[in-house]
């Protein structure tokens, strides 16, 4: 199996491969926190083991909102990673830091408001020294690759971090300025915060592909120029990157988390012991004792209020595709109904909405009901009836909660199965552990190919099988 990397590389706008990786495989993971923007790409940087993932997924499908950012930081720190180096596109606020120049800042300000931000909660209070957010040694080495590269870098900046996906106003982008801050992007703050919680050194390049709005010669920003300079700038970066791998392969790093770990834990170990143990269970670096569920069939609930019907429907969803599908056919079914809410979650993704009614007072109460089943992939439907009496904000909330709550409960639950996905190569006097790893996994499937020097192809299994097959794997010498 993969040795640990030590050095996790996040890919931003542009940047969705790392040429010149060297030995590389596919590691698909899930996590606590559901599974990462896609799957990461382990292997050799001269010398330096480095696991690589694209932040927005492959062909940049997520958000900076929908980007699982807690599943990307737990799945880097599980494979090993001590030092993070994060590459994203940013917005200037700087007259002399131009498109096309890298920005290694060393400050953020986060002004994000739709997005989880810690590994922590839910009954483990922990608190985490974050003065520093960027690890200055590996911020000064990357720098020092930089050198005779016909490239311009500013070393140290201040980072704000805004939600997006819209970009700035113009209001916004003149008091960014104002306030002194360097850049603008819409990632870096939240995985600078999880990193550090992880222990994990952190160094974000910010590679500047416009001047936002502010800047009275260049006017709006351009989204066909923004990619253009991104891949400009993604070139750059990755030769800048195996740079700092050639000559960091005699280096210690210091690990950022030697601060991190100084955290100061408030939780009152007699009263919450259970829900500490629970979350730090989830903490990168260790493995998850806690199987994921989902509901195990659709289950229906009913409840009535002063006149008012409340029908929901609690099912198995990962995607919003399929949440998409079922609300149509509801709404058929049930065409005289005033209001069709819902609410989904899979992984670190959410969504719910009220449909008309007051805000807050169904989607949120629905969501909560799979909160507290601990259902994952999962999604509940409430269709109302209305009775010709207003209930009330508090009523609405009870109404649509104990639907919910009667619909997740008559769904039950089902662990979910995670498949694993492992390359593999047998020579050829090896072919008879095809037939054992079929015998001991009566699940695994292996699909491949005979060449010349042997068979190689892939072998899917649950992940409930990995700690097995993987002993299985190092006691015949296979890796």
């Amino acid at each position: 199996m993969d040795r640990e990397a030590t050095l996790g590389i996040l890919g931003g706008s542009g940047v969705y491969d790392l040429a010149g990786l060297q030995d590389a495989r596919e590691v698909v993971m899930n996590t606590p926190f559901g599974a990462p923007s896609d799957a990461l790409v382990v292997g050799e940087l001269d010398g330096v083991r480095a696991a690589f993932l694209p932040r927005h997924g492959r062909g940049h499908r997520l958000t900076p909102t929908e980007v699982p950012y807690r599943a990307n930081l737990w799945a880097l720190r599980r494979l090993g990673v001590q030092r993070v180096i994060s590459a994203s596109a940013v917005g200037s606020l700087r007259e002399d830091c131009a498109p096309g120049d890298f920005v290694l800042v060393d400050q953020f300000v986060d002004r994000t408001v739709a997005r989880p931000r810690s590994f922590f909660g839910e009954g483990a209070v922990v608190h985490v020294p974050l003065a520093e957010p960027v690890c200055a040694q590996t911020a000064a080495a990357v720098a020092a690759a930089a050198v005779g590269m016909p490239l311009r870098v500013h070393s140290g900046g201040t980072y704000v971090c805004i939600e997006g996906p819209q970009f700035s106003t113009l209001a916004e982008s003149t008091m960014h300025r104002s306030l002194g801050f360097d850049v603008v992007g819409m990632t870096g703050a939240t995985e600078a915060r999880l990193a550090r919680e992880a222990g994990m050194s952190y160094c974000s390049i910010a590679m500047v592909t416009d001047f936002d709005c502010w800047h009275p010669q260049h006017g709006d920003v351009d989204v066909a120029k923004i990619l253009e300079v991104a891949g400009r700038n993604a070139i750059a970066v990755r030769e800048l990157i195996a740079r700092d791998c050639a000559g960091g392969r005699a280096r210690r790093f210091a690990v950022a988390g030697h601060r991190a770990r100084r955290i100061a834990e408030l939780t009152r170990t007699d009263s919450h012991r259970d829900a500490r143990q629970s979350r730090a269970a989830a903490r990168p670096g260790r493995v998850s004792a806690h199987p994921r569920f989902a509901p195990a069939r659709e289950g229906c609930g009913e409840c009535e209020d002063r006149g008012s019907r409340f029908l929901a429907w609690a099912f198995r969803c990962p995607d919003e595709e399929r949440l998409q599908a079922r609300l149509a056919e509801l709404r058929a079914e049930h065409p005289k109904a005033r209001h069709h809410c819902w609410a989904w979650r899979a992984g670190a993704r959410y969504r719910f909405t009220d449909d008309g009614e007051p805000g807050g007072t169904a989607g949120r109460p629905m969501l909560q009901a799979l909160e507290g089943a601990g259902l994952d992939e999962a999604a509940v439907i409430c269709v109302r009836y209305f009775g010709g009496v207003k209930l009330g904000t508090g009523g609405l909330v009870r109404a649509y909660s104990a639907a919910a709550a009667r619909a997740v409960e008559n769904a039950g639950r089902a662990p979910i199965v995670i498949r694993i996905q492992l390359p593999l190569f047998l020579p050829f006097a090896r072919l008879g552990l095809r037939d054992e790893i079929a015998s001991l996994f009566p699940g695994a499937v292996l699909r491949g190919d005979y060449e010349a020097e042997g068979w190689r192809g892939n072998l899917c299994f649950d992940s409930a099988e990995m700690a097995r097959l993987e002993a299985l794997l190092a006691e015949r010498g296979i890796d």
